[in-house]
């Protein structure tokens, strides 16, 4: 799979191949989530034996992953990282747009380019996490259609808000009938019967 689109306006967002995203991303990555946020880092905690498990466990993980970029220009101004959290649901993991390049919509075109890209995969739900005061990019989803689906707390990253995103109008229809903002559509008649 290959995924590039462009803007007239000279923005690219395109596929990070290979080691891309370690040698674009990783320069920018402590800048842009700082120490002002305070993480748990529970592998610093834990034993030799149990950091080896760790690792192998990860190298077994098979899932899906996402790396692209957005270049202005020609140059690096942000990237999107996630991955497949269960058969159907994309999780984001982290994306940014370094200082220079906010407020030019590029976090709003990295947001849909990722969203076109997963669902034309096949993936029914999108899923994130964001820091409660992180309104620069909950307000972009929030706008778009994504819902607060929760709160968690994170033992690495504190208090979290979890957001959702359907591609499909049921499951929307499902999940406002859910939350009680809607009556059931004549579609959903069938929604609380158990499977077969």
């Amino acid at each position: 799979m290959s995924y590039e689109r462009s803007w007239p306006d000279g923005l690219v967002i395109r596929e990070l191949v290979s080691d891309e995203y370690a040698k674009l991303v990783m320069p920018h990555h402590g800048s842009i989530f700082t120490a002002d946020s305070p993480r748990f880092l529970y592998d610093d905690y834990c034993s030799d034996e149990e950091k080896e498990k760790l690792k192998a466990l990860r190298s077994t993980f098979q899932g899906f992953r996402l790396t692209i970029g957005a270049f202005f220009n020609g140059k690096f101004a942000g990237w999107h990282f996630g991955r497949q959290d269960s058969p159907d649901t994309y999780y984001m993991t982290n994306s940014a747009v370094l200082p220079e390049f906010r407020r030019q919509k590029i976090y709003q075109r990295l947001l849909e380019s990722t969203i076109e890209l997963v669902t034309s995969i096949g993936f029914q739900c999108i899923k994130s996490s964001h820091h409660p005061s992180n309104n620069s990019v909950i307000i972009p989803k929030l706008k778009i259609g994504f819902w607060i689906c929760g709160t968690q707390t994170s033992d690495t990253f504190g208090t979290l808000v979890n957001l959702v995103w359907y591609p499909k109008q049921t499951r929307k229809d499902a999940f406002e009938f859910r939350i009680g903002y809607k009556f059931a559509t004549p579609e959903l008649s069938g929604l609380t019967r158990l499977r077969d």
